[in-house]
């Protein structure tokens, strides 16, 4: 199959992707489901008090839950999903081709997203998971971006996502250790720790989650308490926390296993190569590592 007319305008393999997942998974549960599922009625009506947190998450994905269900209703909540994907999509493309991989392969990288089901049928269920996507993937766009353009624009861009990705769910924090590992294999982890950019990045984050923080503080430090009672809740505490990190595993090797094949086997049609300094294995190990950890 000749894969070059595609290859030369990639926007259009991009723009039918991005149609495909628009219509066939906000039509498809609007008109197949009853009701929102769990979590987006939970999303909604916590995003009805226009509170700076909630007992369980930041505010953020409550918020834009509620803006989506008053513009469009249902509709909206699902729409909301696919627009997460769908950015988040787009930024694996651009983070890509920041890397120099070829155009091929920065297309591989977003279509086979739809090998994982959560990808799929799963993301008509909208939560705090789905919108924080959009703010690694662009995180580490712009944190490559910075420490190779040396603009500030790439720096408060950084900062953004990792405050508004925070504001969606603590662990957003955790995209810094693979880009620090990305600066470190690409040789660029000293001139970026002695640059003022990673430090204005920092300060823009910060002020954007402070208001959260103080939201916290002046409420029990609620959303860290819930989490910290419900692991320790159950008799058998510390067997879960021995058998739920190998459970984890299993279960998402399981769930990434139809991509691992995919990714084999277009790596063996597949003879180009990208330069063994780029950052993109670092990346991508250190990201499951501390997803893992």
């Amino acid at each position: 199959m000749n894969l070059q007319p595609y290859l030369s305008r990639p926007s259009i393999v991009l723009t039918i992707w991005s149609l495909y997942h628009l219509i066939v998974w906000t039509l498809l549960p609007l008109a197949c489901n009853t009701c929102l599922p769990l979590d987006c009625i939970e999303a909604v009506m916590w995003g009805s008090e226009w509170q700076w947190g909630y007992d369980k998450h930041p505010p953020l994905s409550a918020w834009a839950a509620q803006l989506f269900a008053m513009a469009l209703g249902d509709a909206g909540v699902y729409l909301l999903s696919q627009l997460c994907i769908i950015s988040a999509g787009l930024g694996i493309y651009a983070l890509g081709k920041l890397l120099k991989l070829s155009t091929l392969q920065s297309l591989l990288a977003v279509l086979l997203l739809d090998t994982i089901y959560f990808y799929q049928f799963i993301s008509v269920e909208f939560n705090v998971n789905y919108l924080q996507l959009p703010f690694w993937a662009w995180g580490w766009y712009f944190g490559i971006r910075g420490s190779l353009q040396k603009n500030p624009i790439n720096w408060i861009a950084l900062g953004v996502c990792v405050g508004l990705g925070a504001l969606t769910k603590y662990i957003a924090v955790l995209l810094l250790i693979p880009l620090f590992a990305a600066w470190y294999r690409r040789g660029e982890l000293k001139e970026t720790l002695t640059s003022y950019g990673i430090y204005l990045a920092g300060m823009v984050s910060i002020l954007l989650f402070l208001p959260h923080f103080l939201w916290m503080k002046s409420n029990d430090w609620m959303t860290l308490t819930y989490g910290i009672r419900r692991g320790a809740s159950d008799e058998t505490f510390f067997w879960h926390h021995l058998w739920h990190p190998v459970e984890f595993i299993l279960s998402q090797f399981g769930i990434l296993l139809p991509l691992l094949l995919l990714c084999f086997l277009c790596r063996r049609k597949n003879k180009e190569t990208t330069s063994p300094r780029n950052g993109a294995k670092e990346l991508c190990l250190t990201a499951y590592a501390s997803i893992v950890i």
